[in-house]
């Protein structure tokens, strides 16, 4: 996250001070900002306007402890999960702060156009929101002011469509271990139903994109899928399976396009 925000805010002309780094092992992959690099250390003074923490949440709290602030700066991490609670340690010795989470996966590679059209959730006050989103836009993103119980929620949904979009993958990978299809070839087989399914969805909504056995009421076929799971032995991938139709089938209830007698048949047909 760090080098990400690093390459958006240098190469949209923001102007960086310095990084300060807990581990020097990480020297080497910023010198091509040409910023000056430090080692962080107890009470060090950091007179810059904004600071972004991108550490891991479990250290925010720690290195929040340790920064001093001469200048009532702004403190500002960039976890999705965590509110500001953090940040008390910096708060009481003078930051003001906030925090600034972009929808969006990290690869190890990046350029200055990562965030363009990505939302950032900013949690904050009034005056920091303000100067936040400013950032946002400098970098081609769309601000986002949310509640602490909003911003846990949108890091929850963030969650199922990037991560659990790769353990879905996975897990159809797996299923196909067990037989006899070359495995090289499940990136050709999965690649065109994987982009048009996402394709659909974003076009036509989750209602009218859903297809398959749930969506059509298809019991038997249902069954044969539970019963070849439980021939090959794979239990999590048949919970898996059976908890995903649940929740299909409640789309599939709240549009109407099954009876009352479809749904009860499919839901016995899951359990």
């Amino acid at each position: 996250m760090a080098k990400a925000l690093a390459c958006a805010f240098q190469g949209y002309g923001c102007i960086m001070d310095n990084f300060f780094i807990r581990n020097p092992i990480k020297e080497h992959e910023l010198q091509s900002f040409n910023v000056p690099v430090k080692k962080l250390t107890k009470n060090t003074v950091i007179d810059s306007d904004i600071v972004f923490l991108a550490v891991s949440d479990d250290a925010i709290s720690d290195v929040a402890s340790q920064i001093v602030t001469n200048l009532n700066g702004l403190l500002v991490h960039t976890s999705g999960a965590l509110n500001l609670d953090c940040l008390q340690p910096a708060k009481e010795s003078g930051w003001r702060v906030a925090s600034f989470h972009p929808i969006q996966t990290i690869p190890e590679q990046t350029d200055r156009d990562l965030f363009q059209n990505v939302t950032v959730s900013i949690l904050s006050g009034k005056d920091e929101t303000s100067q936040l989103a400013e950032l946002a836009v400098t970098i081609g993103a769309t601000p986002l002011p949310v509640s602490e119980s909003d911003k846990i929620r949108l890091h929850i949904a963030a969650v199922f469509l990037s991560n659990y979009v790769v353990s879905l993958v996975k897990t159809a990978e797996d299923v196909l271990k067990n037989g006899q299809i070359d495995t090289l070839k499940t990136s050709e087989i999965f690649t065109p139903l994987l982009r048009n399914a996402v394709e659909q969805v974003l076009i036509t909504g989750t209602n009218k994109s859903l297809t398959g056995p749930v969506s059509r009421g298809d019991t038997g076929t249902i069954k044969k899928h539970k019963q070849q799971l439980q021939d090959d032995n794979a239990i999590l991938t048949l919970e898996l399976y059976q908890t995903l139709g649940r929740q299909a089938l409640e789309v599939k209830r709240r549009d109407g396009r099954l009876s009352d007698e479809e749904v009860r048949r499919v839901k016995d047909a899951l359990s």
